[in-house]
């Protein structure tokens, strides 16, 4: 009872507060920005961020939906981003690899999509662009990698499981591919959480003492990696 009347007096102060400030608003201040202005601002970042791009780069992204959110909570570091692509130049165009699951590809299998559709602030909230220090040799035979994965279909990993190579999620097909054509010198850092309680019907209630995984994050907190550029769609 206390504490209604408490928090009863506090939003009345703040009435009576905007009340009495309201006459001294300048009105001429307040603009309401156009939606199609902002998404041209927003394009214009994105384009932006795709003039500093270099061929085997890693490409983050963050949506705005209940989804991404919980994927972000994945990342123990940064958790700016829920999804990961590698990014190849073909025949003049950039193109993002991802392994993703969902309505958006209910197929669950690899996806070949252009920069700009894989970065839409339309349907994202921002955008990651992340280099290795790989050599040009190591980034034809990750992309080789990454190609033939796409072609023979790869599925997405619903499971998690890292033992697995038949599916893959996105974070560990980048970093399975980055140990393979660097011959094990470019070694991603794992997440580890102990205890862990999957409710996924998939999983059927297990309890993993301890469940190893790969976040976005750890694709870009490590020594091997360094921040091209990091866009936020406000």
């Amino acid at each position: 009872m206390v504490l209604r009347s408490l928090l009863f007096f506090a939003v009345s102060l703040l009435l009576i507060s905007c009340n009495q400030k309201s006459e001294e608003i300048n009105t001429s201040l307040i603009k309401v920005r156009d939606p199609k202005e902002r998404l041209a601002e927003w394009w214009t970042k994105v384009y932006e961020a795709k003039k500093k791009f270099n061929n085997g780069d890693l490409i983050t992204r963050a949506g705005s939906d209940v989804i991404s959110a919980s994927l972000q909570n994945f990342n123990k570091q940064d958790k700016t981003y829920s999804h990961s692509g590698l990014a190849f130049l073909e025949s003049g165009e950039i193109y993002v690899y991802h392994t993703i699951a969902g309505d958006n590809n209910p197929g669950d299998r690899m996806i070949r999509e252009p920069f700009d559709s894989f970065c839409n602030p339309e349907k994202k909230s921002g955008l990651g662009i992340f280099r290795y220090d790989i050599n040009n040799q190591e980034i034809d035979s990750l992309h080789s990698y990454i190609k033939d994965h796409f072609k023979n279909g790869m599925a997405f990993d619903k499971l998690f499981d890292l033992k697995d190579d038949s599916t893959m999620y996105c974070a560990e097909i980048i970093t399975k591919g980055l140990k393979r054509s660097t011959n094990n010198r470019v070694i991603i850092p794992t997440t580890v959480v102990k205890n862990l309680r999957v409710k996924d019907p998939a999983f059927r209630g297990k309890v993993f003492k301890i469940f190893e995984y790969i976040a976005v994050d750890n694709l870009y907190m490590n020594s091997h990696c360094k921040e091209i550029a990091r866009v936020q769609f406000n």
